[in-house]
């Protein structure tokens, strides 16, 4: 039985397990993989916790070189285009943005709502969820161990994180 849980409200849930950033780096490719554009991935974590190196996974799987991923913290968005896939992944961090920025109310939601592929670190400190979207927690059992949870809002989503477990058996860690 795959570690999934479903609710009346079309969201699907699964615990997944990294044993390194490089398992992480890969779970994120075949992540990548199955994104296309309009897709909003909304990442949570601890500072250092494995949201950039997920994202580093995530570009490889759109075509993207992972070297040109970092983390944003500097600067609200970076923006990659995937040349193979044609569309771009805006790699956002909202981690030192105050409560009342401006660009909380209308700026992200153009990338949010835009034909590019999304991933927000910090999601938590969006005022209003987009109604369909991919919520990734990690946390750090150890310092090399994490735990992602996934949740997928929406049917599009759910669908992905159920795709996810059938590719990812050996990640897989129990049940929610």
């Amino acid at each position: 039985m795959n570690a999934i849980d479903r609710n009346k409200e079309k969201s699907l849930a699964a615990v997944f397990k990294s044993n390194g950033p490089e398992q992480t780096i890969k779970f994120g490719r075949q992540l990548g993989q199955l994104l296309y554009a309009g897709d909003i991935i909304g990442l949570c974590g601890d500072l250092g916790s494995g949201k950039t190196q997920l994202v580093k996974g995530i570009a490889s799987g759109l075509e993207i070189d992972p070297e040109d991923i970092s983390s944003p913290s500097f600067i609200l968005v970076n923006e990659i285009f995937s040349h193979p896939r044609g569309f771009h992944l805006f790699h956002i961090d909202l981690y030192r943005l105050e409560e009342d920025d401006p660009f909380l109310d209308e700026e992200l939601w153009e990338y949010l709502e835009g034909d590019g592929v999304c991933a927000v670190e910090w999601f938590e400190r969006l005022r209003q969820n987009p109604p369909q979207f991919l919520h990734i927690k990690i946390s750090v059992d150890s310092y090399q161990q994490r735990k992602l949870y996934f949740t997928g809002k929406g049917a599009r989503f759910s669908q992905l994180v159920e795709q996810l477990s059938n590719f990812c058996q050996d990640m897989f860690m129990e049940v929610l």
